[in-house]
């Protein structure tokens, strides 16, 4: 349930005491991830793996993939050319990124599908969603595999001040305030508290995140 007024004053207090994350993020822009097919392989890659990994594949993509692969069409052919199985989505994930992680192969199947059947076929198109869509209305249960998380991350992506419900940020709220909250009262509280204190919620989820994890520079 929401918290009372006293249990937001003390989230006010944790989040304005959290030390801003060693590199500030971008906000209410996307010029960070002007792209839309990167925005879309990100979405399914950019999920419980080392940052490390992440930056890898996607340089791999950018170095090796980028000229044949460019929008959605390019997407749905080089998917196309590998069955739809556990072997098949391994050697497109090597084609792609350069690593063994099909079941995100599995994932990018299912969000391209649900990029075509709404029409987000464009980093303009993705871009107008990401500031008026909801995410019981028009996400959840539509791209299998993928969660909330993955949905307030790209909208992050793309320039929307908002946080993402993690393991991180509810450990976070759970320490403070002494329970749980459902995710989409997470994302209202934190977003809400980061405004109270003067923080965009974006930075102050960087910030979460990255003191959660062990401090500076560990995001």
């Amino acid at each position: 349930m929401p918290l009372t007024e006293a249990e937001r004053s003390v989230l006010d207090a944790a989040c304005g005491s959290v030390p801003p994350p060693d590199v500030a993020p971008v906000v209410g822009s996307d010029s960070s991830y002007p792209d839309y097919v990167t925005n879309l392989l990100l979405t399914v890659l950019d999920l419980q793996l080392d940052n490390v990994i992440v930056n890898n594949a996607i340089t791999y993509y950018w170095k090796q993939r980028w000229d044949e692969v460019r929008d959605l069409a390019g997407l749905e052919q080089v998917l196309a050319r590998f069955p739809d199985d556990e072997d098949g989505n391994r050697l497109a994930a090597l084609f792609l990124w350069n690593y063994r992680y099909g079941n995100r192969i599995g994932w990018l199947r299912n969000l391209v599908a649900w990029c075509r059947s709404d029409g987000l076929t464009d980093q303009a198109s993705l871009f107008a969603w990401a500031y008026t869509c909801d995410f019981r209305r028009d996400f959840e249960g539509r791209a299998r595999g993928l969660g909330i998380a993955a949905f307030c991350w790209l909208r992050m992506r793309l320039g929307v001040d908002t946080v993402k419900p993690d393991s991180w940020l509810h450990g976070f709220v759970r320490r403070v305030v002494g329970h749980d909250l459902s995710d989409l009262e997470l994302i209202d509280e934190l977003t809400a508290a980061a405004h109270r204190v003067g923080r965009t919620a974006r930075e102050l989820d960087a910030g979460i995140w990255e003191h959660e994890r062990g401090g500076p520079g560990s995001i």
